[in-house]
């Protein structure tokens, strides 16, 4: 039997609903997020709410944090 490939690593950043209600720009940022399809931007594959939290499941960028290349450059 053949099983299927797993999928491939996510990142998740979670962010509390009472934000999204004082943060408009925060808002309108996921929803360009969805739009956008380019090879040097982080891809947003889903957008989920559970336990007052707004999930945002994103393509996984391996590597150094973004700081931590900043401070080496």
């Amino acid at each position: 039997t053949a099983t299927a490939p797993a999928p491939p690593p996510v990142a998740l950043k979670m962010i509390d609903e009472r934000l999204l209600a004082l943060n408009h720009k925060l808002l309108r940022e996921i929803a360009i997020m969805r739009q956008l399809a380019h090879p040097n931007i982080i891809a947003l594959r889903d957008v989920l709410r559970t336990g007052g939290k707004l999930v945002l499941v994103m393509e996984l960028a391996r590597g150094l944090a973004l700081f931590e290349a900043v401070l080496q450059a």
